[in-house]
This record gives structure tokens, sequence and C-alpha cells, in this order.
């Protein structure tokens, strides 16, 4: 685009913009925050780009909602799948291994959270649980409210139990280890 004379009028999107008294060009969309004085621009090359470029006019704002809308079908998009590859249904009955923080490793001391422990304390158990529900939140899968998906299975409770004193062992030793090394 050819750079035209300074001071001159401008025509955007329908709009007539003329500099200001001091000979600067303001966008006329009021995209500058509240609390701040508009932004100037002194030469006519920088406005038209900021023009082009502007989030509040009419192409801005459709380039937004363009991004907003293929942003939303990517997430339902990943929704979907997280949510088929789960691979349980409403009425199933499931056995895992419930993690139960015992005393956990910050705790509330008034107004401010103080650090009790380096690990927290944690207690592994076998649990079977029926499906009741299964929800979507943030970007995790829930099963009836505490179980966070991808959870491992078991096909007993027996197994799930042996599987959770393996765990506790596992995480005891963790714990000792780090003793340790302090």
């Amino acid at each position: 685009m050819k750079d035209k004379e300074p001071n001159e009028t401008i025509y955007f999107e329908d709009r007539k913009i003329p500099p200001g008294k001091d000979g600067q060009y303001r966008c006329p969309f009021r995209c500058g925050s509240s609390g701040y004085p508009a932004r100037k621009w002194k030469t006519m090359a920088g406005f038209m780009k900021h023009l082009n470029e502007c989030p509040k006019s009419a192409a801005g704002r459709k380039r937004t909602e363009e991004k907003d809308k293929l942003a939303r079908e990517a997430a339902e998009a990943y929704k979907a799948k997280a949510l088929a590859a789960i691979g349980h249904k409403i009425g199933d009955t499931i056995h895992f291994i419930h993690e139960i923080i015992v005393k956990p490793e910050y705790e509330q001391r008034g107004s401010r959270q103080v650090r009790m422990r380096y690990e927290p304390v944690k207690r592994f158990v076998g649990k079977t649980d029926r499906i009741e529900r299964i929800d979507w939140l943030g970007q995790s899968v829930f099963l009836n409210y505490y179980i966070r998906c991808p959870i491992t299975t078991y096909c007993s409770l027996q197994d799930a139990e042996a599987a959770a004193k393996e765990r506790q062992k596992g995480w005891d030793e963790y714990v000792e280890q780090c003793q340790m090394c302090r």
C-alpha cells in the first residue's frame, strides 16, 4: 500500500478517520484499556497496520469469534474422545485402588498455608464401586465425582486389595528413602 501524506483523512470499514489536532491518529474502535490514555500513531503506515489488526474492529471481532469457535470444537472433540476412551458405562461395577491422603503436606494455620511435612501421609485401599455418573471437569473425566480417569481397574476386589498393598508398600519405601536423603 502506498504511503499517504501526513494528516490525511483515512477511510476504513465505512468510517472516516481524521487525524487529531496534533496530527496524530487515534483508533476509532477504542481498543485501549480504560485506565490508560488512548494510543496514538504518528505515521499513517503504523496506524493502518493497527487498523488491520485491531481486535475491536468488525474484522477483528470476526477473527476472534472464529478462533473461539475452533477452540470450542477442538475441546468438544477432545472431550468426546476422552469419554469414549474410558471404556466404562453407567451401571458397570469396577474394582480399583482408592488413594486417601490422611495428613496433607500443607495445613491451614489462620490465614496461611504452613508446610507440616515433606510428603503427605497416604493410604491406599482396594475399593468396589458402581458407576452412577460420568462427568467432564476441566480436562479430566471423573466417575461418581471422585474417581479420576484414566484409572487401572481390576477383575476382582481381591486383586485390587493386593495391588493396593503393593502400592502402599512402594509409597512407604519412597517416603523412607526421601527421609534418608534429607
